[in-house]
């Protein structure tokens, strides 16, 4: 092998290894794809995951959330990314009926809004990969926080996506990049039609 040669590969070999580095940074963020919850979402850096299962009188409930938190003192303009995963026993209600689903989305904005003693700024109706969705802003009562939420139901789970970035921030990239970036990883077998007999 002559020189040539060998120079030649080595800036070869230089010049992908600094593709490749910008590539990367040009992804920034850490891509979390749940398997087990059936979605993918970019997070700003790795999150933290916690699981639990609460008892209700039609059966267990499951709850995965993965956040990333960067602290109330923090420079950053968002101080929370969070993505919520609920399993809701198959009993508990009729899926398939739109009152039934309009009662739960409910549920879970006004749940969420006191959960944050916050004012509700703005409610949308909308659909997300065929299955219904909201959009939602909160505010905190001092005028500190703003919260964009993104809900989407799924026959019996909840998906439940969250930024909380400071009132004067918003809007701001990295909180929408975080909302857009959720997908589903693949289709969602269907839940059997309620039999009222």
């Amino acid at each position: 092998m002559t020189i040539e040669n060998t120079f030649l590969r080595l800036t070869f070999f230089t010049l992908i290894l600094t593709w490749l580095s910008f590539s990367l940074r040009a992804q920034e963020g850490f891509v979390l794809e749940a398997d087990s919850f059936n979605y993918r979402i970019t997070f700003p850096q790795e999150p933290v995951a916690n699981n639990s299962i609460m008892r209700s009188p039609k059966g267990k409930i499951y709850i995965n959330s993965y956040f990333y938190k960067t602290g109330e003192d923090s420079a950053e303009d968002n101080l929370l990314f969070l993505v919520n995963y609920t399993k809701y026993p198959a009993e508990a209600t009729d899926w398939h009926s739109e009152e039934e689903r309009k009662n739960l989305f409910r549920g879970a904005v006004d749940g969420f809004v006191a959960s944050v003693r916050g004012e509700l700024v703005r409610e949308e109706e909308v659909e997300f990969s065929g299955y219904p969705g909201r959009k939602v802003q909160v505010k905190t009562a001092d005028e500190i926080l703003l919260f964009n939420v993104r809900i989407y139901m799924v026959d019996d789970k909840l998906y439940l996506l969250q930024v909380a970035s400071k009132i004067e921030a918003y809007p701001n990239e990295e909180a929408d990049a975080f909302l857009d970036s959720f997908s589903f990883l693949g289709p969602f077998e269907a839940l059997p039609e309620k039999d009222d007999k």
